[in-house]
């Protein structure tokens, strides 16, 4: 099977962790997933929890990743891609799990 490369998670909340619990049960590697969580205790929670990267800096994440999942609050869509919209060069994938937020909404942020 062919992996994605490293996986950031921009947003370390429920959905999140769901999503990483089903990479880990499939054997997905930790060492490659890596969350962009403000809350502090969230983060240690998560790395404590599943043995990820658990760090506070958005453009770190989509940095070290080949495949970015958006899994932030919708109302937060404009801030964070805004503050990560240039990283995305090459081959770098993005994912979306934003309730209520349409790819052509979201293709938006990027111009």
């Amino acid at each position: 099977m062919q992996r994605a490369g490293k996986i950031a998670f921009i947003g370390g909340g429920n959905m999140a962790e769901a999503l990483i619990r089903g990479l880990l049960r499939g054997t997905y590697p930790a060492a490659q997933i890596v969350v962009s969580e403000p809350a502090e205790l969230r983060r240690d929670t998560l790395a404590q929890r599943y043995g990820v990267e658990a760090i506070s800096d958005n453009r770190e994440a989509v940095r070290l990743a080949d495949l970015v999942i958006l899994a932030i609050k919708p109302q937060m869509v404009g801030e964070v891609v805004g503050e990560v919209a240039d990283l995305f060069v090459g081959s770098k994938w993005l994912v979306s799990i934003l309730a209520g937020v349409s790819t052509a909404a979201l293709e938006e942020q990027f111009d």
